[in-house]
């Protein structure tokens, strides 16, 4: 949500197999797309990933290299911004995120009718990112 008050929902699809942690960090890096196609500089993203906060926070590595390039293009996404805050909510306090993961789930596409929705059929960290 914009300081405003404009609130844009957007729905990821990915088209490939996908983990739990690499389902996170495409929604992280899609947000980080989203957000600097719209020329913003100062952000703050809410996410219910403790996982993915604490490793692009510093907090904690990384555990392997498939989960490093995620990491890595993350933080280089993140450079684009003047100030990123990046804040970890649990589950059951994101309750916007879980609606739009139901819907998501259950392929309903009158609950998108007013967001956005992209889908990936590759994952980001292959090739070169365009932002």
């Amino acid at each position: 949500m914009t300081p405003d008050g404009f609130e844009v929902k957007y729905s990821l699809g990915l088209d490939f197999p996908a983990s739990n942690n690499v389902t996170k960090y495409e929604a992280l890096l899609a947000e980080l797309r989203l957000a600097k196609e719209c020329s913003a500089k100062r952000l703050a993203i809410y996410n219910d990933s403790e996982l993915i906060v604490n490793q692009v926070n510093g907090n904690f590595e990384a555990n392997n290299s498939h989960m490093a390039k995620y990491l890595a293009r993350a933080r280089d996404v993140i450079r684009n911004f003047d100030n990123l805050t990046l804040v970890h909510v649990p589950k059951t306090k994101n309750r916007k995120t879980d609606q739009l993961v139901r819907a998501t789930v259950a392929k309903n596409p009158k609950q998108f009718s007013k967001n956005m929705m992209e889908v990936l059929n590759a994952p980001s960290i292959e090739g070169q990112e365009v932002i």
